[in-house]
């Protein structure tokens, strides 16, 4: 009838109006000012931090490709640009007034225990001031000349890295152009892994800044010559002369020596002595023994938590391997292979492996060291004979030294100080090992200089150089953690710091300007940043994806 109700079927306007209004009425009920906020927040820290950290996100590529050489970015006519680094080529101290020294305490006879890269460079150092009669003193023999035919096959020695950091206390020395011509420069490296079996190129080097390589013992005879024929008057090298203790004594310190065997035992009286005898240094075990006037000194050592032991080998590379760069391979089984090219075109190769690995260990045939090539590192098999196959074979792996800092004090009294791995020993990856040591002759040098008197000038470089050593040390231990907590010490960090467009650890280990204690406390702070970044964006999007899921829940239903 036409008192009974109606269905009507509504308009497309009225369905509009009501969704409308559904759909804003659900809106006012989500905190979406309060998701704007944050997108806001995330997007202001961020900002901000990328002020902080010094960057701006676009240029960032750009930023790095301009430290590049020219030749290696791929442009011909790169613009000019000043350096970031201090050209180290170019630092240069001013020399200090010889008055100045003439006032100052200068020991007449002064012992410097070791003749490697550091023992050599003090005694430079040392002549250099004016200290009158130095003797070096070794139980090893004495290395071929730099220039001899016995570096041409490459056999002898393994290969170090000189980079900034010791470059520029060899370039105030004087000796940088001797090591120049029989060194090689190098400007990255190249990288082979279980994850790139293709291999990848990695330029590192800022134009300027190349590292030079150099075997170890030849470094050493580029020092020895420059000793003898500069400073012949004042330096005398001790080959076969073995250290076994030091004493010291009201009239001064004795230095108790003997051949390589310990026969032939004689006493050496002296006023000063340089400990730069190595990991395991008798000087600083006398040190330790016998308690100093100044306080305990102390020896502190790691656990080896990451073993390898490791066997050199020579390795000739075809003409179209660049001489430029560093090789490394890394198989899935821990076997490492590290190339690094020398002056005269060899690889000088290191194999390292853990001490349970029988099967190089215990390897001695030509046949099984050419099956090892095949399998582990191919790209090297033509570039090996079999001459070099049976030589490595017959070689006994070598250990590397177990990370160790002095703490406390690095000298005695007024006659004594530590340099070098005698202070801080670590696994010669990185360059870390005989730069550092280079570098404690550079402070040691401006100590001399800033004490009145040498007992003064000892404790400004315990003062100075003490936490550096651990820094040092503690530095080099995080490159070297195995597993996971070495993908999260070393590897993420690389990544994080590649992200932001910040230096690594690495980078900033190859900076004179900066200290390592400096360093760590630097990458402290980026750490703190960086992590604050990704856990505002973590927070953000988090809040977004469930502000949005929301949104969406209300447009199904409303709709």
């Amino acid at each position: 009838s036409s008192s009974a109700p109606r269905l009507l079927s509504p308009s497309s306007s009225t369905t509009s109006q009501i969704c409308k209004g559904q759909v804003l009425s659900s809106l006012a009920s989500l905190p979406l000012i309060s998701s704007a906020m944050v997108l806001l927040r995330t997007f202001v820290l961020v900002l901000c931090v990328a002020q902080v950290q010094g960057f701006v996100f676009s240029p960032i590529v750009a930023k790095k490709a301009s430290g590049l050489r020219p030749e290696l970015r791929g442009s011909a006519t790169p613009k000019p640009r000043v350096p970031r680094k201090v050209q180290v080529s170019m630092v240069l101290s001013e020399p200090e007034d010889p008055q100045l020294l003439s006032r100052k305490e200068v020991p007449d006879k002064t012992a410097i225990i070791g003749s490697g890269p550091a023992g050599i460079a003090a005694a430079i150092m040392l002549a250099k001031r004016g200290w009158p009669e130095i003797t070096v003193y070794d139980r090893l023999d004495r290395p071929p000349k730099s220039t001899s035919s016995a570096w041409d096959s490459g056999e002898r020695s393994y290969n170090i890295g000189i980079n900034p950091r010791g470059l520029k206390p060899l370039t105030e020395m004087g000796v940088l152009p001797r090591i120049t011509e029989v060194s090689r420069d190098v400007v990255g490296r190249k990288d082979w892994t279980p994850e790139t079996p293709e291999g990848r190129v990695f330029v590192t080097r800022l134009e300027g800044q190349e590292s030079k390589l150099i075997q170890r013992d030849r470094l050493a005879a580029c020092l020895l010559e420059e000793a003898e024929e500069t400073y012949g008057g004042q330096i005398k090298v001790m080959f076969n002369s073995q250290c076994n203790d030091v004493a010291w004594t009201d009239e001064g310190v004795e230095v108790k020596l003997s051949d390589p065997e310990g026969n032939n035992e004689y006493t050496q009286k002296v006023d000063f002595v340089v400990g730069a005898d190595g990991v395991k240094s008798r000087v600083r075990e006398a040190m330790v023994r016998e308690n100093a006037p100044q306080g305990t000194i102390e020896t502190r050592e790691y656990e080896d938590r990451n073993m390898f032991v490791y066997k050199t080998i020579v390795i000739k590379p075809p003409k179209d391997f660049r001489l430029d760069l560093n090789y490394s391979v890394r198989t899935k089984d821990d076997i490492i292979l590290q190339a690094l090219p020398t002056k005269e075109g060899y690889l000088a190769g290191i194999i390292l492996f853990r001490p349970t690995n029988k099967r190089i260990a215990e390897a001695n045939t030509a046949e099984e060291i050419r099956a090892l090539f095949k399998e582990c590192f191919p790209m090297f098999n033509d570039c090996i004979t079999d001459h070099t196959c049976e030589s490595f074979a017959s070689k006994s792996p070598s250990r590397l030294p177990r990370f160790q800092y002095c703490a406390n004090h690095l000298h005695r009294d007024d006659n004594t100080v530590l340099i070098g791995d005698a202070i801080h020993a670590v696994k010669p990856f990185f360059g870390l090992g005989v730069n550092s040591a280079f570098e404690d002759i550079g402070v040691l040098q401006q100590c001399l200089t800033d004490g009145e008197t040498l007992a003064e000038s000892l404790n400004l470089f315990t003062t100075r150089r003490a936490k550096e050593a651990q820094a040092i040390v503690e530095i080099s231990r995080s490159f070297d953690r195995p597993g996971v907590a070495g993908f999260f010490s070393f590897v993420f960090p690389i990544i994080l710091d590649r992200m932001f467009g910040k230096e690594t650890f690495l980078d900033l280990a190859k900076d004179p300007s900066i200290s390592f204690t400096e360093a760590i406390t630097r990458k402290r702070l980026d750490r703190g940043f960086q992590m604050a970044v990704l856990a505002t964006l973590f927070w953000g999007l988090k809040d977004v994806v469930i502000e949005g899921s929301s949104l969406s829940s209300v447009l199904m239903h409303s709709f």
